[in-house]
């Protein structure tokens, strides 16, 4: 089950954003998280270390626990994808029940309601719990996994084709 959590999270580890409810989607993942941070200045800003890895040629990706997302919610499991020791993508998982998680999406939409439209897109899927927020560089991705029980918050980098798969993947969820 192990494994198959850190595989999860490294498919999804290949997205990346940063909010701030006053400009949308900028170059923080969550207050103490930016992207282009090194692995140890990480470390040092989530007082933690990994509990396990993956490491290809051109990219690497450390799972760790108990880390806060951008809401300042706890998830159970959190990786982060490094390309050339920079930070580019993050996944948090925190495990929920459907109710739960739809009170984890309320937060988003509440935290991004004040955010003008101009920058910052969002998509909502209300039949599967879904919301995506997006800008030129960037998107947040939260969804419901059936699966694990979880609510996954994908936070990356994105550009035009990155953009358009997950803008299908969230019209194609149920």
């Amino acid at each position: 089950m192990k494994k198959y959590i850190y595989l999860l999270l490294f498919v999804l580890c290949f997205t990346m954003f940063g909010a701030n409810e006053k400009e949308g989607l900028n170059l923080e993942i969550t207050p103490k998280i930016s992207f282009f941070m090194t692995k140890k200045q990480l470390e040092d800003s989530i007082k933690k270390s990994p509990v396990d890895s993956m490491i290809e040629e051109s990219s690497k990706i450390y799972a760790y626990t108990d880390v806060p997302d951008m809401l300042n919610n706890v998830n159970k499991n959190a990786s982060f994808l490094f390309a050339d020791d920079q930070l580019l993508s993050s996944v948090f998982m925190k495990p929920s029940t459907l109710s739960e998680h739809k009170k984890i999406v309320n937060s988003y939409v509440n935290f991004f309601k004040n955010t003008p439209k101009n920058n910052l897109t969002k998509i909502e899927n209300k039949n599967a719990n879904a919301i995506l927020y997006y800008n030129n560089a960037m998107l947040l991705l939260v969804y419901y996994d059936k699966i694990n029980n979880s609510t996954v918050s994908v936070v990356q980098l994105a550009n035009k084709e990155l953009l358009d798969m997950r803008i299908t993947e969230i019209n194609n969820l149920k």
